[in-house]
């Protein structure tokens, strides 16, 4: 996938074992207007253990209950759930097959990434990635602007001011 900006493009490569991407396993490069290399980005996994199989032992229609049911979201979902495979390194070499979700709730604001293992249904990673104004963690403090349409896409230049 190439994107291009007004200075610079960008160019992202996905690792694949035999056509399932691997999870966090991607190549970036930037370059600049006249092509040359700003900054390279990489986590490939070499060697990676897959099983012969790639046919998950479950369908992720059967496991997202239980993944919903873990989030404590009830009622109809903001956005439907779908499930993508992947392939997610272990520390020992060899890759779990995997359904990678966002689960979000219609009452509370929550978006949860959820990877469930594909083939005995379980969680094995779960987070609310809804950022939240105050939270030190993601090192916010609470304040902060909000345009739309974001005034820098729709007048660029320094004449932009606070």
């Amino acid at each position: 996938r190439i994107r291009h900006g007004v200075a610079s493009s960008h160019t992202h490569f996905q690792q694949y074992i035999r056509d399932i991407p691997v999870l966090g396993a991607t190549i970036t490069v930037s370059q600049g207007p006249t092509g040359s290399v700003q900054t390279l980005h990489s986590q490939y996994f070499s060697g990676l253990q897959v099983p012969a199989n790639k046919a998950p032992a479950k369908k992720f229609v059967d496991v997202l209950q239980a993944a919903k049911g873990a989030t404590g979201v009830q009622g109809k979902p903001f956005l439907p759930a779908k499930g993508k495979l992947h392939w997610y390194p272990q520390p020992d070499g060899t890759a779990k097959l995997v359904y990678q979700s966002r689960i979000s709730s219609p009452q509370a604001a929550a978006d949860f990434y959820t990877l469930i293992d594909a083939n005995n249904g379980e969680i094995l990673l779960q987070e609310n990635q809804t950022k939240f104004a105050g939270d030190v963690t993601a090192g916010s403090n609470g304040t902060g602007w909000v345009y739309v349409p974001n005034p820098w896409q729709t007048k660029p230049g320094p004449r932009l001011q606070d």
